[in-house]
């Protein structure tokens, strides 16, 4: 947490029990326009059952978006993939693309 209170400084960070699968989908359906006019498809694979977890939900929602435009707007390929998993009590967010 270090590290984030750090990269945080002076930004006001409202932590809260959140849903991470819940927020992670509807980063992902934000998205799909952008993909679309883009060019691009998204495949979004969340998990099926809901995950709590403390977290700003604001944050989290940007943190997903940078992730996933970046790799709109840089990609090669048509299909970007973007992943959670759930291992070792820790949320894992993966993107995926044929970017240069």
């Amino acid at each position: 947490m270090s590290d984030v209170n750090r990269y945080c400084d002076g930004i006001a960070v409202r932590m809260e029990e959140i849903d991470i699968p819940a927020v992670f989908d509807e980063a992902a359906e934000k998205l799909c326009a952008f993909a679309e006019a883009s060019g691009r498809s998204i495949r979004f694979y969340g998990l099926p059952q809901a995950v709590m977890g403390q977290a700003d939900r604001e944050m989290l929602i940007r943190a997903v978006s940078n992730l996933v435009s970046n790799a709109i707007k840089f990609s090669e390929g048509t299909v970007i993939r973007a992943s959670l998993t759930h291992r070792d009590n820790r949320v894992y967010i993966s993107v995926q693309d044929q970017g240069s």
